[in-house]
């Protein structure tokens, strides 16, 4: 019989791996993936050490289907021996969805989950379903759309797990609540993907904006961000805005933006978690929503 061989539309982009990972301590391992349209990450963290040991970042080309995609994700594992492994501790899965609701504890209605997304997003129930996470220290649950065939598949890949899907803006807000660093006063943190940013507004502690937005030029970004910043009263010569994800220094958003704001820095790692020296090949901003992952339990 004649195999056809799939069509490989993906490509490693960023892989590091610490030499303590101990492939017969996957108990003791969370498996954290991110996926979307144009990429799939994950990484593995240790909860016993708080420490992250393992990141892979691929990069997805021509795919634009849940079927295309699991086309992808299938090769993609079939060649990839520890993320076909079992037994792992926890396994997570961010998904970035543009349906999602943040709704306060006290007037939150399972009943009514369909109505709290209906009001922004068509919601298609045959390709999506509902779900939620509640972000405990902020009093909110984020109710969310996912894709029911991508959401499946991760389930059948891993079958002796519960697995806990999220949205992607979930583990940015619960990674912003851990940074350590300047509390007081107005901040936004946004998070930059090839397409779509997620935007996070607090003061102090308290959040106040929680927003996703596709772009597709610098234009479109810094329109956007501008946005919020009259939104939420925002003063650009002495509040605080965040980078972090897939942004450089020299990349014309970064020159853009900061023309506009006074006070524009690239975030760091997360605080509460550790890296060992291998990790210092990668930039600091890259990668914060998929490490804090590991704080949404």
């Amino acid at each position: 019989m004649t195999v056809i061989a799939k069509t490989i539309r993906y490509r490693l982009v960023q892989r590091v791996k610490e030499e303590s990972f101990d492939v017969n301590a996957l108990a003791d391992y969370g498996l954290h993936l991110q996926v979307s349209y144009d990429r799939f990450r994950f990484c593995i963290a240790s909860a016993a050490q708080n420490r992250t040991l393992w990141l892979e970042d691929y990069a997805l080309e021509e795919v634009h289907s849940s079927e295309g995609l699991l086309e992808q994700l299938e090769a993609l594992f079939d060649n990839h021996a520890v993320l076909k492994a079992g037994f792992w501790g926890q396994v997570k899965l961010s998904l970035p969805s543009q349906g999602f609701s943040l709704v306060p504890t006290s007037l939150y209605d399972d009943a009514r989950q369909e109505q709290y997304l209906r009001l922004l997003f068509p919601l298609d129930r045959d390709a999506y379903e509902i779900r939620a996470y509640h972000h405990i220290g902020l009093d909110i649950i984020n109710t969310f759309s996912a894709e029911k065939q991508l959401v499946r598949w991760f389930e059948a890949m891993y079958p002796q797990q519960q697995l806990q899907v999220m949205h992607s803006v979930s583990p940015l807000i619960e990674g912003v609540l851990r940074q350590e660093g300047k509390t007081e006063g107005k901040q936004l943190f946004v998070n930059v993907e090839k397409q779509r940013f997620d935007v996070v507004a607090m003061q102090g502690k308290h959040l106040e904006l929680c927003n996703q937005f596709s772009y597709t030029n610098e234009v479109d970004f810094v329109y956007f961000i501008m946005f919020v910043i009259d939104e939420m009263k925002f003063n650009p010569e002495t509040d605080r805005l965040v980078l972090w994800g897939e942004i450089l220094p020299d990349s014309a958003i970064y020159n853009k933006v900061y023309r506009y704001v006074r006070h524009v820095t690239f975030g760091k790692r997360p605080s509460a978690l550790k890296f060992g020296y291998v990790f210092d090949e990668v930039f600091d901003h890259r990668y914060f929503d998929l490490f804090s992952m590991h704080f949404c339990g």
